[in-house]
């Protein structure tokens, strides 16, 4: 897909070469994307608009999808539905990301099927304790971490 950007390509720690997907819209910094090239991974952003058949299958091979809250024109709940209802991507580990997430939030994210949340701007720690949890987990929605601590709302 041409709308795809690749950050780094330098071998994965724990010697997974899957990469980690980052659904973000063209030109979004406040997701903090560029942080990511330290995770020793390569990482791919894609457009959520351009999320077709040939785009889930990608997703599948992913070692995580990172999916904001909000995508602007649709909800990043929406997408992790969609994501867990195709069999390409259902066992796929996917983290939810916001700026501010409420608790209503995270427990929505984590019934629609995500399998953790992290803040906004990504921090490249949370990454890696995120993809390790998920690993160790087997993709079971590990319902701790950086979304836990927020507010009520």
């Amino acid at each position: 897909m041409s709308d795809e950007k690749q950050s780094t390509e330098m071998p994965a720690e724990g010697g997974d070469e899957r990469p980690l997907v980052v659904l973000a819209r063209d030109g979004d910094e406040e997701t903090g994307i560029a942080s990511l090239s330290d995770l020793g991974r390569e990482v791919v952003t894609l457009d959520p608009g351009l999320l077709d058949g040939e785009a889930f299958s990608r997703l599948g091979d992913a070692v995580a999808v990172i999916v904001p809250w909000d995508l602007g024109s649709q909800a990043g709940l929406d997408v992790v539905e969609a994501l867990r209802t195709d069999e390409r991507t259902q066992h796929t580990p996917i983290v939810m990301s916001s700026a501010a997430p409420t608790r209503a939030a995270v427990r929505m994210a984590l019934k629609a099927g995500a399998t953790g949340f992290i803040f906004q701007p990504l921090d490249p720690d949370d990454v890696r304790r995120h993809l390790a949890a998920s690993s160790a987990a087997g993709s079971e929605p590990e319902g701790q971490g950086s979304g836990e601590a927020a507010g009520d709302g």
